[in-house]
């Protein structure tokens, strides 16, 4: 991984030519994190700090002083040097972060997208619709809290011994360098950051459902289990915890007449039994097998939970099998305009084969668009945050009049 010194002083049309710009270390992307960092911290302190506080003498003998900042260019760059998870891994957008109620603040913080808004706009205030904001009303988001922000989520990661926190693995690399700021070192892109934000919410929603998806390589929701009871948060989906059954499911068993129950076969009977999470022998006689069902819908008619599984409670993010079937069908039902990207195709849409959206505009129609008026009515307890972030998004894109509220 190259960097690069670029001279600001000069025009634009000179600044990046190749005979006015000078390649100023290689990053081997064999090291580990820890020695790209101490590496890196070396080189800041000892080369580049002091050209800000020292300066260089030209040769007319006047000290000039250069200011070093660091900026990542892409994605992939921005990863490595800002010190988070992968573009490609459980975790949103880099640039928009959202904090837990029982993380490190007590308030959410919109890092640095906001500071983009008008400054009469009502996301600029510090509340806005029930939510309370970090930010100072009326100005630019005073950027040295997103440093702090950031510098704070590592130190939270460290302490509790977890991989990361809201992305950050670490201190960035940037930290080391005089006046380092995180919103100028960290530019959003567009195009990118959303296509990626789309990538991750697919992800946590469907899980393994789907076929791309597979779980050969998903083992994101026992990683966030774990990681949700070292940091001390959404203990509804810590390891330990037992997983009751689905409310949609619940309410099926709930309606069932036990006269019904009786007159049903074995397979019928130990299909419930088993999305229940109970267990059986294969000699059970027939009449057992109806009694613990009648126990499971009398359980069920009372109100009374049932759990179906221990260290694995239901995640509140994750759509269920049949909410999974209903949003698909949906997709599959749109008719596209010409020359518009399609999310669908051979009778699978991006809820069941992630591969459907393959082109990042595929993705950012999917996106701004589709995925939050599916997901509708689905039971979803992420769907209202969705749905506001869709709609923030589309004023910030260009002002959008469509309110996605109604949906």
């Amino acid at each position: 991984m190259p960097a690069e010194f670029i001279n600001l002083s000069l025009p634009p049309y000179l600044r990046y030519k190749t005979k006015n710009m000078l390649l100023w270390l290689l990053v081997p992307s064999q090291l580990s994190a820890t020695a790209q960092l101490k590496y890196f911290k070396h080189v800041a302190i000892s080369d580049i700090n002091p050209l800000k506080t020292q300066g260089l003498q030209d040769g007319n003998g006047r000290r000039v002083c250069v200011s070093v900042f660091g900026l990542s260019l892409d994605l992939k760059g921005r990863e490595k040097f800002l010190n988070q998870t992968s573009v490609q891994s459980y975790n949103g957008c880099s640039t928009c972060r959202i904090k837990f109620e029982a993380g490190t603040h007590r308030r959410l913080v919109h890092a640095v997208a906001r500071r983009w808004l008008p400054p009469t706009h009502p996301l600029r205030g510090t509340r806005h619709d029930g939510h309370e904001f970090a930010q100072t009303e009326g100005k630019d988001p005073a950027m040295a809290k997103d440093t702090d922000f950031v510098l704070s989520c590592a130190a939270f990661a460290k302490d509790k011994q977890i991989g990361h926190f809201l992305g950050q693995k670490g201190l960035p690399m940037f930290t080391f360098l005089e006046g380092y700021n995180y919103a100028l070192s960290n530019i959003p892109d567009w195009m990118h950051n959303l296509a990626r934000v789309f990538t991750w919410l697919l992800k946590v929603t469907v899980g393994d459902g789907g076929e791309g998806f597979s779980s050969k390589s998903w083992g994101g929701d026992d990683a966030h289990r774990h990681e949700c009871k070292l940091g001390g948060i959404f203990s509804g989906v810590w390891p330990d915890r037992p997983g009751y059954l689905e409310p949609a499911f619940h309410a099926a068993l709930a309606a069932l007449d036990p006269a019904d129950i009786r007159r049903e076969p074995a397979g019928w009977l130990k299909r419930w039994l088993k999305k229940c999470g109970r267990t059986y022998e294969q000699a059970t006689p027939l009449a057992e097998l109806r009694s613990a069902v009648v126990r499971l819908a009398e359980q069920a008619a009372a109100g009374t939970p049932i759990v179906a599984s221990t260290g694995k409670g239901l995640l509140p993010w994750r759509l269920s099998p049949l909410a999974l079937s209903v949003a698909d069908k949906r997709v599959l039902n749109i008719v596209y305009p010409r020359y518009t990207p399609s999310c669908s195709k051979d009778g699978a849409s991006f809820w069941k084969n992630a591969n459907r959206v393959w082109r990042t505009a595929d993705k950012l129609l999917a996106f701004l668009v589709i995925m939050p008026t599916s997901m509708r009515g689905l039971g979803v307890s992420s769907f209202p945050g969705i749905r506001r972030l869709v709609h923030g998004l589309r004023l910030l894109e260009g002002g959008s009049s469509v309110c996605l509220g109604h949906i």
